[in-house]
């Protein structure tokens, strides 16, 4: 149950980096681009 926990975590927290890394350069993206 632990490491079902643990991998769960993981993959939020992944998701999370990934989603706050897409945030970040579309915001970079816009600025770029106006």
């Amino acid at each position: 149950m632990g490491g079902h926990l643990r991998y769960n975590y993981d993959f939020f927290t992944s998701y999370c980096c990934s989603f706050e890394f897409g945030r970040y350069h579309y915001i970079t993206f816009l600025s770029v681009t106006r």
